[in-house]
């Protein structure tokens, strides 16, 4: 039986601020100088590329294939809303890595799916899953690598920035994707956020 990706409600949308997505570029491009690639394939698969009516809401265009196509990288795209369940669908063009924010719940399930490609990814997710045997369980035999931000980030859905930033920070889990160590920081530049008038 196929999983089911999420109940798709305007609850599980939420969306990445430039602040989180700007600062990888610069990893992409050490990955693929190291792979001595001149064209990289990116594959975002919960992203769209314009706002989609969807039931009683609107599933916003992501920043993620817009930001990474300026950039100058190919750019596949995926969601569940076109059609394109994570959990059965895969790109039928060559991809080299997964970038991309899935959604925070079942967050297990979406690691162990990105793993079974055993090619590069890189997924935000809350870094307060590190705390979780959940995580272990799927690393326990593989190398994990860990890209995160000095500062909390925020997000937004389709009504605007949500809340207050958030009490957690997120930051990417990656597989076979930092070529200069498996632990890297980046500066998060919160002038990149909508009313990012706080600095906790």
């Amino acid at each position: 039986m196929v999983k089911e990706q999420y109940k798709v409600t305007g609850g599980d949308e939420s969306y990445t601020y430039p602040s989180l997505i700007i600062p990888i570029i610069d990893y992409i491009k050490s990955w693929q100088k190291h792979k001595d690639k001149t064209k990289v394939t990116l594959w975002c698969p919960f992203s769209t590329e314009k706002d989609i009516a969807y039931k009683d809401f609107v599933v916003c265009a992501s920043n993620y294939p817009k930001i990474l196509r300026e950039a100058g990288f190919n750019v596949i795209t995926s969601h569940i809303v076109t059609g394109q369940n994570f959990f059965d669908y895969a790109p039928k063009e060559h991809w080299d890595i997964m970038i991309d924010n899935p959604p925070f719940k079942n967050k297990k399930q979406f690691f162990e799916r990105a793993l079974s490609f055993n090619k590069p990814f890189a997924l935000v997710t809350t870094m307060s899953w590190l705390n979780d045997g959940g995580l272990y369980s799927l690393f326990k035999d593989t190398q994990m690598q860990l890209l995160m931000p000095d500062k909390r980030s925020k997000f937004f859905n389709n009504t605007g920035c949500i809340g207050k930033r958030p009490s957690f920070k997120a930051g990417y889990i990656c597989y076979d994707f930092l070529v200069n160590g498996d632990i890297s920081w980046f500066t998060l530049d919160r002038t990149l956020e909508k009313d990012a008038d706080d600095n906790t």
